[in-house]
């Protein structure tokens, strides 16, 4: 991820690949973490044809911006 901020990336989305209900979002908070820490402030997700940005959720343990 970082490798690829570097070269100029910017659209990154995230997803899960859950095989059982029960995994669904599994580690999900730590792909966030690992995203903001190579310079991501967002994720892009496809709704129809339209790139949908929103942001990525503070980081876990962070107090909100007031």
């Amino acid at each position: 991820m970082a490798r690829f901020r570097e070269l100029g990336g910017t659209r990154v989305t995230v997803g899960s690949d859950a095989h059982r209900r029960d995994w669904l979002g599994w580690r999900l908070a730590d792909a966030y973490d690992a995203l903001r820490r190579a310079g991501f402030e967002s994720v892009v997700f496809r709704r129809g044809g339209e790139s949908v940005r929103v942001e990525i959720p503070a980081a876990r343990g962070a107090a909100a911006a007031p």
